[in-house]
């Protein structure tokens, strides 16, 4: 730690004019570290004692209170500091601050896990800073040197404040009509709402060509809907089966299941249909999608092929 003292001198002796005429003493015992400065100088302690916390975190340590706000100042590593922090719920920024701190921040739109994502998607996670969405709680809990947790504090509030802005974005769908995307779309949300203790507050339509859907709502939860938008639009799997007309014509009912396959306003699955007819045993063979296959029929009409 001398060498600590001997950083801490030069950083001093480069402001000449907040110090020139400031004498002041550091040491190191037992963990502990002391500094004094004359009582007509006490605007410049908040400055030195920032500092002393920077050349401390370049090292991976800092200094930590140890028994209430009039007790003794220890110089820790960061993964101790890290393990021995208690939230708060408010940072301590003047004084004789902890150079380690854990914050709550509550969130009002933003779910505590989205925002943790979008964090650590910018800020590494380390000993130093990291951010956690803690089950049950409306917030997150920021940790690390106090330089850069009010860094982290300060995007936490930006990107909760920006989530009240609302916006639309139209999203195409491939392989599903859009009718049948939001259907499934809503049903997730409102499992979400029901199981999760997540709410989305997007309103989904479907486009009259059933081709894309638009998407009203907080800024903050487009990329959330496109995501659950492409998960519901993945291309289903094709099967052949066997269906029996039950009585009908068989040239007539597969006339009638064609039109409504190939229909392309929405309601069909255009060319990904094929219908067969076996004569011998007066069924059609159908391939195609489970869910078209099944619409409209009742199941012990169909077996599979």
């Amino acid at each position: 730690m001398i060498s600590l003292c001997k950083n801490l001198s030069e950083l001093v002796e480069q402001d000449e004019a907040a110090f020139t005429k400031i004498g002041w003493e550091g040491d190191y015992t037992n963990g502990a570290f002391y500094f004094s400065l004359p009582t007509d100088y006490q605007m410049a302690i908040g400055y030195i004692w920032s500092l002393c916390l920077k050349t401390l975190h370049k090292e991976d340590q800092t200094i930590v209170r140890q028994d209430g706000k009039r007790g003794l100042y220890s110089v820790v590593t960061l993964a101790t500091a890290a393990n021995e922090a208690l939230p708060s719920d408010t940072l301590e920024l003047e004084g004789l601050m902890p150079g380690y701190q854990s914050v709550i921040i509550p969130l009002q739109r933003v779910q505590p896990e989205e925002m943790a994502e979008r964090i650590t998607s910018i800020v590494k996670p380390s000993n130093a800073i990291g951010i956690e969405a803690i089950e049950g709680l409306d917030g997150v809990v920021v940790r690390g040197v106090i330089e850069r947790v009010k860094v982290v504090v300060d995007l936490v509030r930006r990107f909760d404040a920006e989530s009240s802005e609302s916006g639309m974005v139209v999203v195409d769908v491939v392989n599903r009509t859009a009718l049948e995307v939001v259907a499934e779309v809503n049903a997730i949300i409102s499992a979400l709402a029901q199981h999760n203790n997540e709410s989305l507050e997007s309103s989904l339509i479907a486009s009259s060509g059933g081709q894309s859907i638009r998407v009203y709502g907080p800024i903050a939860e487009q990329q959330r809907i496109r995501s659950l938008i492409e998960e519901a639009d993945r291309k289903a799997a094709i099967e052949t089966r066997v269906f029996d007309p039950r009585g009908y014509p068989l040239e007539t009912v597969a006339q009638f299941i064609e039109t409504m396959a190939k229909d392309e306003t929405g309601r069909g699955s255009g060319e990904s249909w094929r219908v067969a007819q076996d004569t011998l045993t007066s069924t059609l063979i159908v391939t195609g999608t489970l869910a078209r296959q099944t619409r409209g029929c009742s199941r012990e009409q169909w077996e599979t092929a």
